[in-house]
């Protein structure tokens, strides 16, 4: 019997569980199990079939295990961490040898995580021998034009150079707690961020303009705050020896970081291991939607990929929504054929609707900050508030699901059904409807994964 991976089992048994239900209340109602629907509970009882199911939908699936053998322990860094848990910031661990009370995130109400050390502290890497590969698009409907990667013995990655079709090349290395990305974009402008050891250096280079260096300390943290962003456009800041409050980068009308983020982001979507990621970590982007400047204005903090940990502390949503989106394209799956990519799309989508409104009327209180179809007008009014839009009103944009975590920070999960990634319009489009002054996460989320 083939050897499904963890992640694919899991959706399997999902699916099995889900066409064994729906089976059974249509022979209550009907009398009689649809054929399609006996097709896809047959497919879901057998591992190969579902396998090849699988690789007739083209999914997409991770590699087990973590992107790192060791971490480097980090905290929130304020008076709230335990006196043991600061006792270990910085320290490096293997994972397969927990310090006492286990790895970051375990405790209760621990808000600490673990940073990929790449490598191993003991054994330095010009004493491993790297292995190189290559690999070439097979098909042009892909986002990746080609991979080249140098990985270590035990499986981490320690550089990898990406190209993308559009001419967009993203260069990265792997060393300890250091990760260096390079942005080379068609155009000949120019974006890298170097972190190390929890604090980030970014550099933004567009033809014909100065080059811009900040200096940040890591504000990705989900449970922090980032400072509103300097009140006029920046043209050009140095690294301070000194510098202790993070600084956020502003940038033009057409902001390289942003970008480059993107693009980072969809690399990171489509070749998780190339840049550095295990199966537990999550893409996301994040920004500020600036109160200063013109209308426009927002702020790019930083294109980053959060630890399962981390998630359940910023986007707790997020497990549901990928429930949800798995099990509304599991229901129309067996009308995949017949309907065009767009008919398929606005399908799922409805069913994932569907599902929310259900929940939020049987269970009020814990749904009750969790938005699906949310129609945001010029004025950032959504169909919810008093004096909003209707739905799908003209002019109106709308976010698929949207979790309202607090007054200053929200999650929009953007629902995929198609090949296709986040695309600066589309984020720029989220982040003018959004209320001024809070820190946006945009997550994809697609079917299956």
């Amino acid at each position: 019997m083939t050897k499904l991976s963890a992640r694919l089992q899991s959706v399997r048994k999902a699916l099995q569980e889900l066409t064994e239900l729906k089976a059974f209340e249509s022979y209550i109602r009907l009398g009689t199990v649809p054929e399609a629907l006996h097709r896809l509970r047959t497919l879901a009882g057998d591992e190969q079939k579902f396998l090849d199911l699988c690789a007739g939908l083209s999914l997409k699936t991770l590699r087990d295990g973590r992107p790192t053998t060791h971490y480097t322990w980090r905290t929130a860094g304020d008076d709230k961490v335990r006196h043991a848990h600061a006792a270990l910031n910085g320290r490096i661990f293997p994972w397969s040898d927990p310090p006492a009370g286990g790895h970051p995130g375990s405790a209760i109400n621990c808000r600490c995580w673990a940073d990929p050390y790449y490598g191993n502290p003991n054994v330095p890497d010009s004493l491993l021998q790297l292995s190189r590969s290559r690999e070439v698009a097979t098909s042009l409907t892909q986002q990746i034009a080609a991979i080249e990667k140098l990985v270590r013995p035990d499986g981490s990655i320690a550089a990898s150079i990406i190209d993308v079709f559009d001419g967009t090349r993203i260069i990265s290395v792997f060393q300890a707690d250091s990760v260096s990305q390079k942005v080379l974009l068609p155009d000949g402008a120019a974006y890298q961020s170097v972190r190390s050891t929890g604090v980030q250096e970014t550099t933004v280079h567009e033809v014909g303009r100065p080059k811009v260096t900040v200096a940040q300390l890591r504000i990705f943290a989900p449970w922090t705050t980032p400072p509103l962003p300097l009140a006029s456009a920046v043209s050009q800041i140095e690294p301070s020896e000194n510098q202790t409050e993070p600084i956020t980068l502003v940038v033009g009308i057409v902001p390289v970081a942003l970008r480059a983020a993107i693009r980072l982001f969809n690399a990171a979507v489509a070749a998780p291991h190339a840049l550095g990621l295990g199966e537990g970590d999550i893409p996301v982007i994040a920004f500020r939607v600036w109160t200063g400047g013109t209308a426009g204005d927002v702020v790019n903090l930083q294109q980053e990929s959060l630890t399962a940990e981390q998630v359940a502390q910023a986007c707790r949503a997020l497990p549901n929504v990928q429930t949800w989106t798995t099990e509304a394209a599991t229901v129309n799956l067996p009308q995949r054929s017949s309907m065009s990519a767009r008919e398929w799309g606005n399908n799922v989508h409805w069913a994932i609707h569907k599902r929310v409104e259900e929940l939020k009327r049987a269970f009020p209180s814990t749904f009750a900050n969790i938005f699906s179809e949310l129609s945001v007008d010029g004025q950032r009014l959504d169909s919810t508030a008093a004096g909003g839009p209707r739905y799908g009103q003209r002019g109106t944009t709308r976010l698929d699901i949207v979790e309202k975590v607090n007054a200053t920070m929200y999650c929009v999960y953007d629902v995929k059904t198609g090949t296709s990634g986040l695309s600066e319009s589309r984020i720029l489009e989220i982040l003018s409807k959004l209320p001024k002054d809070i820190l946006v996460y945009i997550v994809e989320v697609r079917p299956f994964e």
